[in-house]
């Protein structure tokens, strides 16, 4: 049933607030069903409950309520915003380079450059945030909230002045994305568990990191493909499954273990690929279209795992694009 596919989602959500039990959105999300008394409510949420862990179901995603989800703001969603600053607080962010990396390839990297007066500055000003990491997670965070409202506020414009906005507001808007299309794709059953750095759930949060601003700024915004940027596109690879060039694609591991890993991964990178879709082609709206990934968009995988991808998307764009609202 559309209540049973609902708290699916939401279980362990629900059981980590189990003292604060949401009878209203549990009626809402059963159609009004559900007993207006609170008692009969109670016992019938705790049946499902009951139904759901007899069926072993594998873990789900902690991190947010998809039901109480803004469509386009996933940071007025007050679960993902909680989880989200405690793993920013956290420094799950944060990519270890060194803090001499940006300047020991700035004169390297300048040669690409006509112009490199906006690149050196970039370079020279951020460096002073390496060095002040409770100030770089209070800008940052700051700076989502006030995406989130769509205004440029103090803590953006410094992000504008460090000339990097442009990266963050990208970080920011797939962000959006890629949980409007996680949402759609777990109500059909394609639960999506960012799998992420330092397994904080929150899907692509090592672009936060300065120096990954700074890489992604230069190959996107001065379209410019630095030393840097090899390095940082390098680095999310390699520690982010959800793209092929990782090594969990290429490992001979054929244990249940290795096999749970991909089939994670895997749904991730195609939520991470449609959501792009839906971002750079359909201007953020849910749609069927946003399904139509070329598959050459998954090549690097072995074959079966291309193939289940594309079947992924063939299902999800039958069924509809339906969200838990």
């Amino acid at each position: 049933s559309s209540v049973k596919q609902a708290v699916l989602i939401l279980v362990p959500e629900l059981v980590a607030l189990h003292q604060e039990i949401p009878w209203v959105l549990l009626s809402r999300l059963g159609k009004g069903k559900f007993p207006c008394d609170r008692k009969r409510e109670k016992c019938k949420f705790q049946h499902i409950l009951q139904v759901i862990f007899n069926l072993k179901q594998r873990p789900l995603l902690k991190i947010s309520s998809y039901a109480r989800m803004d469509r386009k703001q996933i940071f007025h969603d007050p679960f993902f915003w909680q989880h989200f600053q405690k793993q920013v607080q956290n420094k799950y962010w944060k990519c270890d380079f060194s803090n001499n990396l940006l300047l020991d390839s700035l004169t390297r990297d300048s040669k690409l450059y006509k112009d490199d007066t906006v690149f050196t500055k970039r370079r020279q000003n951020i460096i002073t945030w390496l060095d002040n990491e409770s100030q770089w997670e209070t800008i940052i965070l700051g700076a989502c909230a006030e995406s989130a409202s769509q205004r440029l506020g103090p803590h953006s414009q410094i992000l504008k002045n460090l000339h990097i906005l442009e990266a963050f507001t990208d970080f920011t808007e797939h962000l959006n994305c890629f949980y409007s299309v996680a949402s759609t794709m777990s109500i059909q059953g394609q639960v999506v568990q960012p799998v992420s750095q330092y397994s904080s759930q929150v899907h692509d949060i090592d672009k936060l990191d300065p120096a990954m601003l700074v890489g992604y700024s230069e190959r996107f915004e001065d379209n410019i493909a630095t030393s840097l940027w090899d390095l940082c596109v390098d680095r999310h690879v390699r520690v982010n499954p959800h793209h092929q060039g990782h090594n969990v694609w290429h490992s001979l591991d054929e244990d249940e273990s290795s096999r749970n890993i991909r089939i994670e991964a895997l749904r991730e990178m195609v939520c991470d690929k449609v959501s792009r879709r839906m971002q750079k082609n359909l201007n953020g709206v849910i749609c069927k279209d946003m399904w139509n990934v070329d598959i050459v968009f998954f090549q690097g995988l072995p074959q079966g795992w291309m193939d289940k991808a594309d079947d992924i998307m063939k299902l999800m764009k039958l069924k509809g694009v339906s969200m838990i609202t």
